[in-house]
């Protein structure tokens, strides 16, 4: 996206920001916690689901 559009780094992230209604990017840790979750016994019941982690950006 930066190099595509020429904005800096930091106008880019602000932009992508702007998309969720968290005003913030998802961390890894947040999207490591969920694979870990569904690779855990407790979540052998979730198959061929596309699970979104983008904190709401979806849903708006």
């Amino acid at each position: 996206m930066v190099k595509r559009t020429g904005r800096t780094e930091e106008d880019a992230r602000k932009i992508l920001e702007g998309f969720s209604p968290q005003g913030r990017l998802m961390t890894a840790p947040e999207v490591a916690a969920m694979t870990t979750y569904l690779c855990s016994e407790v979540a052998r019941g979730i198959n061929g689901q596309g699970i979104v982690i983008d904190g709401g950006a979806l849903q708006s």
